[in-house]
C-alpha cells in the first residue's frame, strides 16, 4: 500500500497537533483502508516508517505500539529530509489478505 499520511479522510485537510496526532490518523486511515480491502493491520507484514524528525520516534512509537499491541509487525523507521505539505510522518504496509474461500490469492505462485 501506497504512503498514508495524516489527512482527515472527512475534509481532506492535514491533521495538527503534533506527531501523536499525526500518527493516530495514519494508523486509523491505514486501518480504514485496509479493511475495506477484505484485511486488516493484524495481516500487516512490513511497514516502512518516514520520519521527517527522529526526535518524533518516542511520540510516534507510542501511538504505534497501540495500534500494534500484539504480533507487531516488521518494521523499518526512516529518518527523511522532507514530507510532501511539512507532514511529520509517512507509512507505508505490506499487508496479506486471510485466507478462507473468497481469497483471490491464496499460496505461493508457481
Amino acid at each position: 500500500m501506497p504512503g498514508i499520511v495524516a489527512r482527515d479522510p472527512a475534509t481532506g485537510e492535514v491533521v495538527t497537533g503534533g506527531i501523536e496526532a499525526e500518527t493516530r490518523q495514519v494508523l486509523s486511515s491505514l486501518e480504514a483502508i485496509l479493511e475495506a480491502a477484505g484485511t486488516s493491520l493484524r495481516n500487516v507484514l512490513k511497514a516502512t516508517c518516514y520520519l521527517r524528525n527522529m526526535d518524533d520516534y518516542a511520540g510516534f512509537n507510542k501511538i504505534w505500539k497501540a495500534y500494534f499491541s500484539v504480533n507487531p509487525p516488521a518494521r523499518t523507521c526512516i529518518q527523511v529530509g522532507r514530507l510532501g505539505r511539512e507532514f511529520g510522518v509517512e507509512v507505508e504496509v505490506i499487508a496479506g489478505l486471510p485466507s478462507g474461500p473468497d481469497t483471490i490469492f491464496q499460496g505461493a505462485m508457481p
